[in-house]
């Protein structure tokens, strides 16, 4: 009976390791977002590399971030993928500046599936100088305005 009880207890604990691999590996790359296949070990990094219509995807939580929307990288996602970007009580989660070429030109920022947390300042969880989108997120424990949009013809859509 004993011998039956340990085989089995090696028998799980194999399972329960076989299974923890795969977590453990993602953890261990450390990369913070990824566009598409390509993973990035900053936030910072995926927006950067961003092209319009892409959907940046956080595997992590992660700080904040400026974004610049401009002729290459006119319409971005940001998919917090159930993380928070957190301002560190010191600036913004999110803050955006875009370029405008022609009137008819759309600078839209899409955030969605998470969480903005502890911004400060005017526009502390996103200041926008575009179209925003925010959909199914959560702002928590911001200091000042938590969305500002600076600009006379943007627009938000809050979902």
């Amino acid at each position: 009976m004993k011998m039956k009880k340990r085989i089995l207890a090696g028998i799980l604990t194999l399972v329960m390791v076989i299974c923890l691999l795969p977590v453990t590996a993602m953890a261990e790359n450390g990369n913070v977002a990824r566009i598409g296949t390509e993973e990035y070990a900053t936030l910072k990094a995926a927006v950067q590399a961003a092209k319009t219509d892409d959907e940046i995807v956080l595997l992590t939580d992660s700080t904040g971030v400026s974004i610049q929307l401009d002729e290459t990288r006119s319409r971005l996602t940001i998919n917090l993928n159930d993380h928070a970007i957190d301002g560190d009580n010191t600036g913004r989660c999110i803050y955006v500046y875009a370029t405008r070429m022609k009137a008819e030109d759309q600078r839209v920022l899409t955030v969605k599936n998470g969480t903005l947390k502890n911004g400060s300042g005017v526009g502390s969880a996103i200041n926008c100088l575009c179209d925003l989108v925010v959909e199914n997120c959560q702002i928590e424990g911001n200091q000042g305005t938590a969305v500002a949009l600076a600009s006379t013809t943007g627009t938000a859509e809050v979902k």
